[in-house]
């Protein structure tokens, strides 16, 4: 079987699941408002007021009744099942605003990392630069099939700045991967002090193990010695690209042995998923959802959760998987309707703050100015590049001095 229709075939089992998910959570979700009476029937709402109600019946008539008829849940609230156009009116608009602005400094924190990596590889760029580049990567992950195009083409633009691609390329894909590392850090954060909840102990544990996982990795990597064996094994010398394969580890060793920019790194990523959860948080709060006393512990494990289920590449964007994995472990908080319209809420924040990117992409305002001014972003010949050839080496441990 060809690449091509292999790449087919994973395509159109993605679209699969994800039509899949999204009909059985939508199968769910209510259009017209529902509420279920004092005998057990649940029946269409037509108007409400403070006193009464008007139903439609099974048969297709309108009646009158009191609120009294109402049939009520165990915390006394009436059983009402609000649809989608209702639960927009509805919404409480004075959580709006910090919905939408929580987000706003997003952007930013995400630029300043990427700068700092960036450095690590004496790749300097300007501070609003690099917010050009992530506004841009952002959106175009939007706009592009897959939650990982608006990368490729960041790294790309990244590449305009700096002779050293394969540095640069390398700094980006590790900026995604710390993003991802440190969406684990925030979910152990709240899972592990309340593992006592219902599945918090299944996720702490994963969270911890996978964060092992990755110190384990780590450390290997930055080992001579096993680098010095991986050199001895056979057919290593034959590889291809190697000479690329050798430059992106050194890329990585050098962000990993500078201890204090992977810390402010991570604590910056930490930073930007607890102000991203908040957020959606507060989204959760606009729709009406259950969100009282202790229930945040929850709302922040399981939003967290769910981006990182969102992540997996088996639908475009999470679509269906967020809205089903919100669905079993939000649903005692919310209806089906409000899981649906949060799903799409957080896929709209961060939409909306992505929006100044495609000013940066369409006027290609990501490109350098003038041929000077990429010579002096680039660095000296004593840098990267000028290590590929030593690169080959396991024993190879040039950083350069400056962060």
């Amino acid at each position: 079987m060809s690449k091509n229709w292999k790449q087919r075939g994973f395509t159109l089992l993605r679209i699969g699941v994800c039509i899949g998910l999204l009909w059985w959570v939508f199968s769910e979700v209510a259009w017209n408002d529902f509420v279920t009476l004092t005998d057990g029937t649940e029946v269409r709402l037509l108007a409400e007021s403070n006193e009464s109600i008007e139903i439609l019946d099974a048969k297709g008539d309108k009646h009158t009744l009191r609120r009294t008829d109402i049939a009520g849940s165990d915390d006394g609230a009436e059983q009402i099942r609000y649809g989608l156009p209702s639960l927009v009116k509805r919404s409480e608009k004075r959580y709006l605003p910090f919905y939408v602005l929580i987000f706003a400094p997003v952007p930013l924190i995400m630029a300043k990392r990427l700068q700092w990596l960036l450095r690590a590889q004496d790749i300097h760029i300007a501070y609003w630069e690099s917010i050009k580049l992530c506004y841009a990567g952002n959106f175009l992950n939007f706009t592009l099939i897959g939650s990982t195009g608006g990368d490729l083409f960041k790294a790309y633009y990244v590449t305009l700045h700096t002779e050293h691609k394969t540095e640069a390329v390398t700094t980006v894909m590790l900026d995604r991967v710390i993003g991802l590392i440190g969406m684990f850090i925030m979910v152990a954060m709240v899972t592990v002090p309340a593992i006592g909840r219902p599945y918090f102990a299944w996720v702490a544990g994963f969270c911890l193990l996978f964060l092992a996982g990755v110190v384990v990795g780590c450390v290997l990597l930055v080992s001579p010695r096993v680098r010095a064996l991986m050199a001895r094994l056979p057919g290593v010398t034959r590889l291809p690209m190697l000479a690329h394969f050798h430059r992106a580890e050194a890329a990585i060793r050098r962000v990993l042995q500078r201890r204090w920019l992977l810390f402010w790194s991570l604590v910056f990523t930490v930073t930007i998923h607890w102000v991203c959860t908040t957020s959606f948080f507060f989204g959760a709060m606009t729709l009406g959802m259950d969100t009282g006393g202790s229930k945040w512990v929850e709302y922040y494990a399981w939003i967290a959760t769910g981006n990182i289920v969102a992540a997996i590449p088996i639908s475009f964007m999470g679509l269906g998987t967020m809205e089903a994995f919100y669905r079993e472990f939000l649903g005692v908080y919310a209806s089906v309707s409000q899981l649906v319209l949060l799903a799409m809420c957080i896929r709209l924040v961060q939409l909306f703050w992505s929006l100044p990117g495609a000013l940066v992409a369409l006027t290609g305002a990501y490109r350098p100015r003038s041929a000077d001014a990429l010579d002096e972003l680039t660095m000296p010949e004593s840098g990267p590049a000028a290590e590929g050839n030593t690169a080959l080496s396991p024993h190879s441990d040039h950083i350069p001095e400056k962060i």
